[in-house]
């Protein structure tokens, strides 16, 4: 998919559009069943192949995980924009990395998705631009995001931890996990110089150790401390996911609770990114060619009191869409991406004779009421006069 010619569309952002492709920090994990199966309902959604349900909308996703809306502006700034590249559609999941795992507050996180939309805005002035909302999360993400244990609470069932359907907790799907972290701790000499580095030894005892650690010993053992500290952070990962609840409920708080004689300065994990899309609704709302493409309902359900209630069949508390999950969020963007495919090849098809009189500019499907399709934040009368 990475190589796909002429794509309709670009998917650009972080950790969830890598997983488009089956991979994770640049590697490989599509033989993963939760990466591969995501991998194979992108490439049937959008590789033009026949399949779902516009077949042949073809895409490309460009994501690494872990990157931050400053990392990804990088990456445009330094050959993700070449003068060929040129795609109608750039479809932005961006936000929720800043956010959810770097604790950027609501204000950086807006900045830094508007700063990629100027980028793209000044290099494809006649580019369709869409604002994929923040999916709804309430927890913070893993901080150590260089493999696929980030994603286990996504392949855990109903949200009750990372154990396969049918499993009970403690055989085999807590276990499992644990076993694949076991590793090598490093060469025999240099634990045994970590044990003495401990217990203080200083003098030669015959072993050919004498207190002196060289070069090449001393970034063996940098490593092996890094990752035990990588390793205690997964550890701590995974029983918070244990900890994760069946279908919560997402509380929009507006006011600060009080903890002893000081308030909490922190907004709950919801209520920021609630803050957040109605930000980015609004800008979308009052610039040409930009959509705010809001996914909040295939994510959520009506709660009984009138708030949201987070349905963790369909995605985890920290934003990470189960494969059903992706599978219903492809096929609202396949068919999103379809519908302006077509107007696109019609308002061509009119101005076949003179291209130069035809700008996207021109046409109502750039009228900023495409996102109504799935529209969760309400069209606000005022944001035009702010």
């Amino acid at each position: 998919m990475e190589d796909v010619p002429d794509p309709d569309v670009v998917f650009l952002g972080q950790s969830l559009v890598e997983v488009l492709n089956g991979r994770i920090n640049g590697s490989d994990k599509s033989s993963v069943e939760y990466f591969g199966k995501v991998k194979n309902y992108f490439e049937s959604h959008f590789g033009g192949t026949g399949q779902g349900v516009d077949s042949d909308v073809k895409a490309i996703a460009m994501g690494l995980t872990g990157d931050s809306t400053s990392n990804v502006l990088w990456r445009l700034l330094h050959g993700e924009l070449p003068d060929d590249f040129d795609p109608p559609i750039w479809w932005l999941v961006l936000g929720m990395e800043d956010l959810g795992r770097y604790g950027c507050s609501e204000e950086i996180t807006v900045m830094g998705v508007l700063r990629i939309v100027e980028e793209i805005k000044t290099k494809r002035p006649n580019a369709k631009i869409v604002v994929n909302s923040l999916l709804p999360m309430i927890k913070m993400r893993m901080s150590a995001a260089d493999n696929e244990k980030e994603f286990v609470d996504a392949e855990r069932d109903h949200g009750k931890g990372p154990h396969p359907r049918g499993q009970k907790k403690g055989h085999g799907g807590k276990d499992a996990l644990r076993n694949t972290q076991k590793h090598d701790n490093g060469p025999k000499h240099i634990r045994r110089m970590l044990k003495d580095q401990k217990d203080g030894a200083g003098d030669d005892d015959g072993g050919g150790f004498n207190g002196h650690i060289s070069g090449e010993n001393a970034v063996s053992i940098a490593k092996i401390k890094e990752e035990k500290k990588k390793e205690k952070l997964v550890k701590k990962y995974e029983k918070e996911v244990q900890k994760d609840k069946f279908n919560p409920q997402l509380k929009d708080v507006k006011t600060f609770k009080k903890k002893g004689r000081h308030f909490e300065n922190r907004i709950p994990m919801w209520s920021a990114v609630h803050e957040i899309n109605k930000e980015l609704h609004k800008f979308c709302k009052r610039t040409p060619h930009v959509t705010f493409f809001d996914t909040t309902s295939i994510f959520t359900t009506e709660g009984s009191g009138g708030g949201k209630i987070l349905l963790t069949d369909m995605i985890s508390p920290r934003g990470h869409p189960t494969v059903k999950g992706f599978k219903a969020w492809m096929d609202v963007m396949q068919k999103q991406v379809g519908e302006w495919k077509k107007k696109m090849e019609h308002a061509e098809e009119m101005h076949k004779g003179d291209p130069s009189s035809w700008t996207m500019g021109n046409w109502s499907y750039y009228n900023n009421r495409d996102d109504d399709a799935i529209n969760f934040y309400p069209t606000d009368e005022h944001d035009h006069e702010e």
